[in-house]
């Protein structure tokens, strides 16, 4: 099922600019390179099953220079990677790994903070083509066993521990 995306989007849609995490290695695109990238920043994704979500970014209504984009339902997670394509030069690709600070239905982009950035963690490149987002990442959660799960392998540990110990008795006897 594909959300459609709010036309307006404001403060209290989104919540607060998600915080940068992590600048992976200049790798080539693959999705086996962005499950590692959430690795080397010390997310565990438990499933390594990526969403990837486009670029459609929106600005926000009550905030300049800060850009929202909805992320799939199911994908919705602690954090998310931002895959840039050209910055610094022809086919110099990188990915921004964020922590999604507020409301986890949306990626929070604050592009000035961005954009201060990019210059400090590579100095001397050209930011002229910023707008050049290749796509965003996300993952889907582990779906966690339910309780009764847990009741009913304790029990029959339990049962054949009971067992084991029942025969041990009558050996013995």
């Amino acid at each position: 099922m594909v959300e459609v995306q709010a036309a307006v989007l404001n403060r209290a849609t989104v919540g607060s600019d998600d915080s940068y995490l992590y600048l992976c290695p200049d790798l080539p695109p693959s999705d086996a390179n962005e499950v590692a990238c959430f690795g080397s920043a010390g997310v565990s994704t438990t499933v390594p099953q990526l969403v990837k979500s486009g670029n459609s970014f929106i600005e926000l209504t009550d905030a300049a220079d800060v850009y929202a984009m909805a992320l799939p339902a199911g994908a919705q997670s602690s954090h998310f990677l931002i895959k840039t394509g050209n910055i610094g030069g022809e086919d110099k690709q990188y990915s921004f790994i964020f922590t999604n600070n507020s409301e986890t239905g949306y990626a929070v982009l604050n592009l000035n903070f961005f954009q201060g950035l990019l210059t400090n963690l590579l100095p001397g490149t050209d930011f002229n083509v910023i707008g050049k987002v290749s796509h965003v990442s996300s993952f889907t959660l582990a779906t966690p066993l339910p309780a009764a799960v847990w009741m009913m392998i304790t029990a029959l540990g339990g049962m054949f521990g009971f067992r084991k110990l029942g025969l041990r008795r009558r050996k013995a006897a």
